[in-house]
C-alpha cells in the first residue's frame, strides 16, 4: 500500500467505516499475496474489520491467515502493526487481560525503537480495556498517553482520547 492508500485507510478504521476499510485491505491483500510481511499487516486488520461488521467466519479466517504468516515472519518493526492489531483481536474475543498486558508490551517495545506512533496506537488500544474494565490505572494511563502525543505532535491521538468515552485529556 501506498502512503495515500494507508491513510485513507487509518481514516476509514478510526471512523468505523469498517466497509470501506474492508475494500482497501482486499485490495492491499490481493497485491501482497507473495509478500507474506505486508500480507500479515492486511490481514490482521482485515480481522478487526470483518469482527466489526459482524462477520464471524470471514474474521476468522482472516484471523488464521494473519497467525500463520506472523508465525513466519521474524522482523519486528514488519509486523508491529500486525501484533497491535492480532493483540486487540483477543480484545475483541474477549480475552482482555492477556489483550491488555500483550498491547502494553507493545507500545514498551515500541517505545524503546522509538516507533513513536504504533507505539501510541498500542497504548490506546490497552486504554480502551482498561477503561472497559474500570481499571484503577486507566486514568493515569490516559493522562501518560495525552502527554506523549502533546510532546511528540501526535494530535490524531488527542483527537482519538477526545472521542473515547473517557474524561477528556
Amino acid at each position: 500500500m501506498n502512503w495515500l492508500a494507508t491513510w485513507w485507510l487509518a481514516s476509514d478504521m478510526a471512523r468505523q467505516r469498517w466497509g470501506e476499510a474492508a475494500k482497501r485491505l482486499q485490495l492491499a491483500i490481493d497485491k501482497s499475496a507473495a509478500l507474506p510481511v505486508f500480507e500479515v499487516n492486511a490481514q490482521s486488520l482485515m480481522a478487526q474489520s470483518r469482527l466489526a461488521q459482524g462477520q464471524r467466519p470471514e474474521a476468522e479466517r482472516a484471523l488464521a491467515r494473519a497467525r500463520e504468516l506472523r508465525s513466519r515472519i521474524t522482523m519486528r518493526g514488519a509486523v508491529f502493526v500486525a501484533d497491535v492489531a492480532l493483540a486487540n483481536f483477543d480484545t475483541r474475543a474477549g480475552t482482555k487481560s492477556r489483550a491488555a498486558e500483550s498491547l502494553l508490551a507493545l507500545a514498551a517495545d515500541g517505545e524503546k525503537r522509538f516507533w513513536i506512533g504504533p507505539a501510541l496506537d498500542a497504548q490506546l488500544a490497552a486504554l480502551a480495556m482498561l477503561e472497559a474494565a474500570h481499571a484503577a490505572s486507566a486514568e493515569v494511563h490516559r493522562e501518560q498517553i495525552a502527554t506523549s502525543a502533546r510532546q511528540h505532535g501526535y494530535g490524531w491521538v488527542l483527537a482519538r482520547l477526545q472521542a473515547s468515552p473517557g474524561p477528556a485529556p
